[in-house]
């Protein structure tokens, strides 16, 4: 029985030394999954999804990933995301790519999540259909993406801003709900315009875009027509008029019926903040304000909300509201009584929306 044991140790050490002997002639071991690490620190790549972190479930989100490489030499591939779009399923997307060492390459896709998805996984593989590179981004963390996602559920209102989040705009959340329930929170959140959607169900989860005073020279022709295309099918926006006007150019501003005039100083010692609040008090200051007329048509109506103008009406089957004046300079105004404004701006271009937004004096309960 000894002898058995000694020859069937002897056995499975010559087996295990044969094996080494063909996993290193192979390559199997360590040294290529070294090598493996080290391609794949040739490409950094940044990974953002929604509105500054939010989506609605189920619904299309934007997802901007952004690729730099250090490769010697251009390489075509394919870019992938794979993530969970409800309880059973996972959407696939594949965009080709082409990288260039050291330039790097901005990829805005649009997907769906589901509530709760953990993470996305992306992929870039070359011509070959080689994996070069490959990550899990935990959708929950902020160590590896631009902000940590967050749901927006139906009860809630998401309003992007494109431009300036000036005049307090980035606490109106503070200061606001939902008008159909007073327990539905307001989101507000920013996007750069390099981060734009490019195609038009990337704004399908917002209830509002508000434009404010954006550098209309930087949105490209393909962003500006998922814009108009978004409006068409449905979507509000709020455009806030600031120095520069509105480009003539646009094709989304071509499609309204508003026409803008001679640009002038103003001294504002009050606002008009609607019926709800009344008359706001500020300090004696500056503002841009340019004149506005209407091209008459079906359905637009002039609002004066001193001292500016606010035109608001359809467009296909969405609703554009034109606020001809740049409240920026308005700085002693208070958080609670810009979001008294905001909110009356914001109601008067989304007249007859599903979800629409009120003021509240005392302060929203975010608890």
């Amino acid at each position: 029985m000894k002898i058995l044991n000694w020859r069937t140790n002897m056995g499975r050490i010559a087996w295990g030394v044969l094996f080494l002997l063909l996993a290193g002639g192979l390559g199997v071991f360590a040294r290529p999954a070294m090598a493996e690490d080290e391609a794949s620190k040739q490409f950094k790549v940044d990974f953002g999804v929604g509105w500054d972190g939010c989506y609605r479930p189920g619904e299309w989100t934007p997802v901007d990933i952004g690729i730099t490489s250090s490769l010697k030499d251009p390489m075509g591939g394919t870019l992938t995301l794979e993530a969970g779009q409800d309880s059973m399923t996972r959407m696939t997307i594949t965009h080709p790519i082409v990288l260039t060492s050291k330039v790097r390459l901005h990829v805005p896709l649009v997907t769906k999540l589901a509530f709760g998805a953990n993470n996305a996984d992306v992929s870039i593989r070359d011509d070959a259909g080689k994996t070069r590179w490959a990550y899990s981004y935990d959708l929950w963390s902020s160590t590896n993406t631009a902000k940590p996602a967050q749901s927006v559920q139906g009860n809630e209102m998401l309003i992007g801003v494109v431009g300036r989040m000036s005049f307090h705009l980035a606490q109106l959340p503070d200061f606001a709900s939902t008008a159909e329930n007073p327990t539905g929170q307001v989101w507000v959140k920013d996007k750069p315009i390099s981060s734009l959607p490019w195609d038009w169900t990337g704004y399908a989860a917002l209830d509002l875009l508000i434009l404010n005073n954006p550098d209309w020279d930087a949105i490209n022709p393909v962003q500006a027509e998922a814009l108009g295309q978004w409006v068409s099918n449905g979507g509000r926006l709020l455009i806030v008029v600031g120095s520069t006007g509105l480009p003539a150019n646009n094709p989304l501003i071509q499609s309204l019926p508003v026409r803008m005039g001679l640009r002038k100083t103003v001294t504002v010692t009050s606002l008009n903040s609607g019926s709800g609040h009344g008359t706001i008090k500020c300090e004696s200051k500056d503002v841009l304000v340019h004149e506005m007329t209407l091209i008459p048509p079906i359905g637009w109506s002039m609002q004066t909300i001193a001292p500016a103008q606010l035109a608001a009406g359809p467009v296909g089957f969405g609703r554009v509201g034109v606020l001809a004046m740049d409240p920026s300079p308005l700085t002693d105004v208070s958080q609670a009584d810009s979001a008294a404004l905001w909110t009356h701006w914001i109601r008067l271009a989304m007249s007859n929306s599903p979800r629409t937004i009120q003021h509240v004096p005392g302060g929203y309960n975010h608890d």
